[in-house]
């Protein structure tokens, strides 16, 4: 199971930094295109983020706790807080409160998984998507394309299990684009750039 094995590759990467890089390539490229969901496919951004959450989670493995929640949890808690510390404001703040980047251009990663028959309704169910409140499309996402569990996303985002049921179901009736939500997964990944800066392993 992949809970088991990364339990074994966090404790191997307490004192072996190789064990961390499996870690890495195993979990960098879903860290990054969590980013680049919410920041309007900012590429430059996300990949520094990315980097960010990585060192993070490196410098602070002792705090990983094995509760029955996966290392990509624990990674995403750690994105879920660097997002809100991205745009500077006070620590108290919470996704509901951020500024919303909206914009009609739908990159082709987006649709590459479809057929030119359904890319068009895809590219309608992303942008409408996109005008949803962030902290609504942040569980949105996280629940139908990560396919987190509502226990998993409430681990993330430090609330209630019945508050994340709330959003998810405020967020699907903004929605009047009503292609199926389990399209989601198949929405396609940005691949992270090459390390730019010199990194920890």
């Amino acid at each position: 199971m992949d809970f088991d094995n990364d339990k074994n590759l966090v404790e191997k990467a307490k004192a072996d930094r190789q064990a961390f890089a499996s870690l890495y390539q195993k979990y960098s490229e879903k860290v990054f295109n969590y980013f680049w969901y919410r920041l309007n496919h900012d590429t430059e951004v996300a990949q520094d983020l990315m980097q960010d959450v990585f060192l993070n989670s490196f410098n602070n493995l002792h705090k990983f706790r094995e509760e029955g929640y996966s290392f990509l949890t624990y990674l995403l808690k750690i994105a879920h807080n660097l997002l809100i510390d991205y745009y500077k404001k006070p620590k108290d703040l919470s996704l509901e409160d951020l500024p919303q980047d909206i914009s009609d251009d739908v990159p082709e990663e987006i649709t590459q998984n479809f057929e030119d028959s359904q890319k068009e309704k895809v590219k309608k169910l992303w942008q409408e998507i996109q005008t949803l409140p962030l902290a609504d499309r942040d569980v949105l996402l996280l629940h139908y394309r990560k396919n987190l569990k509502i226990t998993e996303i409430a681990k993330i985002k430090n609330k209630s299990e019945n508050a994340i049921k709330l959003a998810l179901s405020r967020a699907r009736k903004k929605l009047k684009e009503k292609y199926d939500l389990e399209q989601l997964p198949r929405f396609g990944n940005k691949k992270p750039e090459p390390i730019k800066r010199k990194f920890i392993f």
